[in-house]
């Protein structure tokens, strides 16, 4: 099993370097095709974030992480999770960040999401303001 770093994944999608790219993609294709490819969720995170800070937009992003976690041959970890962030991303304008947090406290720990963000608790029901948690706790 071999696991990649953000940089390999975004010289292959970018194809921005005229060396690296074509490694990348090389070190891609045998990899899963072999089905040794391991991509951890951190390195998903970090890689919506770089697309996003290269312009990308959202409508863009979401099917690149989702053909990710789909590929053949690759091994995601935290699959459900990331599946159940990108599921909530495609449809709502907040961060994967957010996505990812909210969907892990969920699926890991039946917990809901605490937040000041008023976007992110309208976009998933798991989401409560801390007032109302204090409410909750403290009545």
């Amino acid at each position: 099993m071999i696991s990649p770093d953000t940089n390999i994944l975004a010289r292959a999608i970018l194809e921005d370097d005229a060396k690296q790219s074509p490694i990348a993609q090389a070190f891609l294709e045998q990899h899963t095709k072999a089905g040794n490819l391991y991509i951890s969720p951190y390195m998903i995170l970090e890689l919506a974030w770089l697309l996003k800070s290269k312009g990308f937009e959202r409508h863009e992003i979401s099917p690149i992480l989702e053909k990710l976690i789909h590929a053949n041959g690759v091994n995601v970890g935290q699959k459900s999770i990331l599946i159940s962030a990108l599921n909530l991303y495609a449809k709502n304008n907040i961060s994967f960040t957010d996505c990812l947090i909210s969907s892990d406290s969920k699926m890991t720990a039946n917990a809901n999401t605490s937040t000041f963000d008023l976007a992110f608790q309208k976009a998933d029901s798991y989401c409560v303001s801390p007032s109302e948690t204090m409410t909750k706790i403290f009545n």
